[in-house]
């Protein structure tokens, strides 16, 4: 929804999106969540890629605009190697980011 959206693009919550986005995107693909092994995943709603969709949708939403990119690329998180990662996780896991944007719309 694009007046959702709206409101993630101005401070405070701009800058704590980008965060999120960063963090998010470095903890689930990192090595720690490799190894993690989740006993009963969907007592828990444990589903690493539709998490990780849900975490690229929100990106592909916001990302759409100026503002929240700077906000990315400003964030001292930041790095390529994380946004290649999560975009590898897009193209070998696609069906995921669609569930997720029909979850985020």
């Amino acid at each position: 929804d694009p007046a959702i959206a709206s409101a993630f693009l101005h401070e405070p919550l701009r800058g704590k999106a980008a965060f999120l986005v960063l963090s998010c995107l470095e903890l689930l693909l990192g090595d720690a969540c490799k190894k993690l092994q989740v006993a009963k995943p969907e007592q828990y709603s444990f589903d690493l890629p539709v998490l990780v969709g849900s975490v690229l949708a929100l990106q592909l939403q916001l990302g759409q605009h100026a503002a929240f990119v700077e906000a990315v690329v400003t964030e001292p998180d930041y790095s390529d190697e994380g946004m290649r990662g999560g975009g590898s996780m897009a193209t070998a896991e696609g069906r995921h980011v669609g569930k997720a944007r029909g979850w985020l719309s």
